[in-house]
């Protein structure tokens, strides 16, 4: 585990457990402090807390494959009972610290398997500083072919009663019960 600790804020990464930030917190005026993100169990991936990186795609593929340019790309299943292939590889893999101090942390995931289409280097950089905490990913494909690449953060907000979250938006798509999109809903 690597801890970032600077400017009233506290921050817990797992680099063996897909580079998931494991918890979040801030420091309020009065010295306590708050949980940012719901903290995620020691040793797990960020499942149920924290926040985890979706790469290389970010959402889910119905059966695992998806077309680019008439050809079928396959990734295996790692929702084989659901038939789906979700939230892409770099969660489930151990990344590489290439940089850390008190308040920032480098970090990468190179990947390659010979059974995939995708081969790719991300990195994740994270730094506190006085405005904030700055979460930035870079990704590079290093396939031989050229193919659509997602990738995101997947953070769990810690919530109660008092915790609000807004975020614009003119609508959404409806999801069915393997949390496929459906319908546009406004």
């Amino acid at each position: 585990m690597r801890r970032l600790a600077a400017h009233g804020y506290d921050l817990l990464v797992d680099p063996v457990h897909g580079a998931s930030l494991a918890a979040l917190r801030l420091q309020r005026t009065d010295g306590s402090w708050f949980d940012l993100l719901e903290p995620c169990p020691p040793a797990e991936i960020a499942r149920s807390g924290g926040s985890f990186v979706m790469a290389p795609f970010a959402n889910r593929l119905d059966g695992g494959r998806f077309e680019v340019a008439g050809a079928i790309v396959n990734v295996p299943l790692n929702r084989p009972d659901l038939n789906l292939a979700i939230h892409g590889f770099s969660r489930d893999r151990q990344w590489q610290v290439a940089d850390a101090t008190e308040t920032t942390l480098t970090l990468f995931d190179d990947f390659a398997d010979p059974a995939v289409a995708f081969a790719y280097r991300l990195t994740q950089r994270i730094t506190i500083g006085p405005e904030g905490v700055d979460l930035t990913l870079d990704l590079a494909n290093t396939a031989r072919r050229p193919l659509p690449y997602g990738f995101g953060f997947h953070p769990w907000f810690r919530k109660d009663d008092a915790t609000w979250l807004t975020i614009g938006k003119s609508g959404v798509l409806g999801r069915d019960a393997r949390g496929l999109p459906t319908e546009p809903i406004y």
